[in-house]
């Protein structure tokens, strides 16, 4: 279960009828402060288990220690929306090392996946089905227009004609679009680098 939280829109948009969630990223306020390894737990899971990913945080700071109160969220390239919010986790694409670097020296935290990782599993299992409400709306809104015409007109096109017979509406989501970014695991090489939390008998 997740935990409890509030969402409010970043960069809300105001001319949108109908959606007023509508807007650029998300900031997620969690009622008591999270483990930064749950989260990145759930996000792993979220998005099928991956080998790993990448995570940015302040130096001299153990991964294990620490705890989220705010997570700012955009999919895809996220800097310019997320650059002026103030929170403690940064969930995003991508961002640029300085960008990062920026993040971290502010204290914040940062979770990237890949560009186009963050907004695939958004288009399956969320936009794909508003989509489908819409576009079934608008469509038969048009399909009952036509139809009036047809009734005072008299008069149809063969092409309307065969269009109009179809009230079905499908959207579809590519199952072969991906990241151009993948993860190489070097099963047999030393790892180089050190990793972001060690145990003291790591370090001797």
């Amino acid at each position: 279960m997740f935990p409890d939280h509030t969402r409010t829109v970043i960069h809300p948009l105001t001319h949108v009828p109908d959606f007023e969630s509508s807007g650029m990223g998300r900031l997620v306020t969690f009622s008591t402060p999270q483990p930064l390894t749950h989260l990145i737990e759930r996000i792993a899971r979220g998005v099928g288990n991956p080998i790993g990913f990448p995570v940015a945080i302040p130096q001299q700071r153990q991964v294990e220690d620490i705890s989220i109160r705010t997570c700012a969220i955009c999919a895809g390239s996220g800097h310019s929306v997320l650059k002026d919010v103030n929170a403690d986790l940064l969930f995003t694409g991508e961002l640029s090392h300085h960008e990062a670097l920026k993040a971290t020296e502010k204290g914040q935290c940062v979770v990237t996946l890949f560009h186009s990782n963050t907004e695939r599993g958004y288009l399956s299992s969320v936009l794909q089905g508003k989509l489908t409400k819409t576009l079934e709306g608008e469509w038969k809104r048009v399909r009952e227009e036509e139809e009036k015409k047809r009734e005072e007109n008299g008069i149809m096109t063969p092409e309307w004609e065969d269009a109009l017979k179809d009230e079905s509406v499908l959207v579809e989501v590519s199952e072969r679009d991906r990241d151009p970014y993948g993860i190489v695991v070097l099963q047999s090489s030393r790892q180089v680098g050190k990793p972001l939390s060690t145990t003291k008998e790591e370090e001797s």
